[in-house]
């Protein structure tokens, strides 16, 4: 396990954020459109319905009355269209969640990993460094989290203050590095030899 390895793995999990964010606007601007289009057709209907009542004679009236039929079957048509493309994209959705969490699992078990390796070939000159770095690393993986735990809850998959989406912990903590201690431990001698100029 190496550091680029690690920041490729954080590169994906960003990237996959970015995917699910464009995925639940995408779902939004879908639900707009076709609550501008059944708007727009209850108009017509309405329209259809007032000149049906102003009609002065029978024909007129049938050819108005075939019209609002005419929409209202058009409306019915477009609600069930609208459900159908949501549906769609939220299926997409789930997808790409789904997807991200078992990126999510990697990048984790990656973490671990790398941060044992880490562990053991800390050095006073380079212990400062790979905390920073896996401290930072740490910090991606859980922003990663926890925006698309908002867009879940946003999206109306989860509510808040829900625990588990299909067998994931969504109130997991923070990753936390074990050079922390080293750090600690070693923290008087760092700033004894970098005030001497040494690191």
């Amino acid at each position: 396990m190496t550091k680029s390895e690690m920041l490729e793995k954080v590169k994906e999990l960003v990237t996959a954020v970015e995917g699910i964010e464009k995925q639940a606007e995408e779902i939004v601007t879908a639900q707009r459109a076709g609550a501008k289009a059944e708007e727009q057709l209850q108009t017509k209907i309405a329209d259809a319905k007032e000149e049906m009542m102003k009609a002065t004679d029978l024909e007129t009236a049938k050819k108005a009355k075939e019209i609002v039929d005419s929409l209202e079957h058009e409306l019915e048509l477009q609600k069930a269209v609208n459900i159908g493309a949501t549906k769609a994209e939220e299926e997409e959705l789930e997808q790409l969640i789904e997807d991200f969490f078992k990126n999510h699992a990697e990048a984790q078990n990656m973490y671990k990993s790398l941060d044992v390796e880490l562990l053991l070939s800390a050095t006073i000159k380079t212990v400062e460094a790979d905390y920073e770095f896996m401290n930072g690393v740490a910090n991606q993986i859980y922003d990663a989290f926890q925006d698309v735990l908002r867009v879940m809850i946003r999206q109306g998959i989860v509510q808040q203050g829900d625990n588990f989406y299909k067998g994931i912990h969504l109130g997991q903590r923070g990753l936390s590095t074990r050079l922390y201690s080293v750090m600690s431990a070693l923290q008087p001698e760092i700033s004894d030899l970098k005030r001497v100029g040494l690191l």
